[in-house]
């Protein structure tokens, strides 16, 4: 697995990304076409691959969630626009490369940076902030979560008899009714001796 480096969009503001993500004029227009969800649902990630100018490929791995206060220090509650209506952020990481389908537990690696770059734009969205160059997730990180992706899928594949129809409680009817018998032969054993000897 590559590195990967996250980003996030808010109102089609590119807050935080890549350097190599920028396009040759120096903005960002071509990775907010890219994360355009349109009627992608919230939480459910997507991915895409783009063709960057002098870099190639680039997979891009992202999803749209409301902004809750919990977020960047407001509180419960979601954080509103001057029209009182939800703020949605894009987040997610990039890879260099063609990629397969990134598993959504990487965009978590990447939440810290996403957090402060958003907490900063809500505080002053009049402002027109500079992007903020993001800081490599190395493999290391990325391996752990591809590992605990795989290591849960192997786990689900694993088929689990069903218990007896009975339900669990014929073995111990089982044992209880072993238990009489074998306290019947003793009893019997011990009346045997004793009659015998009694004669």
């Amino acid at each position: 697995m590559s590195d990967a480096w996250p980003f996030v969009i808010v109102q089609a503001r590119v807050l935080l990304a890549p350097g190599f993500l920028s396009d040759p004029g120096g903005g960002y227009g071509t990775l907010v076409d890219a994360a355009r969800t349109g009627s992608l649902d919230q939480q459910d990630t997507r991915t895409r691959v783009i063709e960057m100018p002098g870099r190639g490929a680039v997979t891009l791995c992202f999803r749209r969630v409301q902004i809750q206060g919990a977020y960047v220090g407001r509180g419960d509650g979601l954080v509103r626009d001057e029209a009182t209506r939800p703020m949605m952020m894009t987040e997610g990481v990039a890879m260099l490369g063609q990629r397969e389908p990134i598993a959504c537990d990487v965009l978590e690696l990447g939440r810290d940076q996403v957090l402060s770059a958003v907490r900063a734009y809500v505080d002053d969205p009049g402002r027109r902030p500079a992007v903020i160059e993001s800081v490599r997730i190395g493999q290391e990180k990325l391996a752990l979560v591809e590992y605990g992706t795989k290591a849960e899928e192997k786990a689900l594949d694993v088929e689990v008899p069903l218990p007896p129809t009975d339900g669990p409680r014929r073995p111990a009817r089982v044992l209880v009714a072993v238990a009489v018998l074998a306290a019947a032969i003793v009893g019997w054993l011990i009346w045997w001796v004793v009659s015998g000897r009694a004669v």
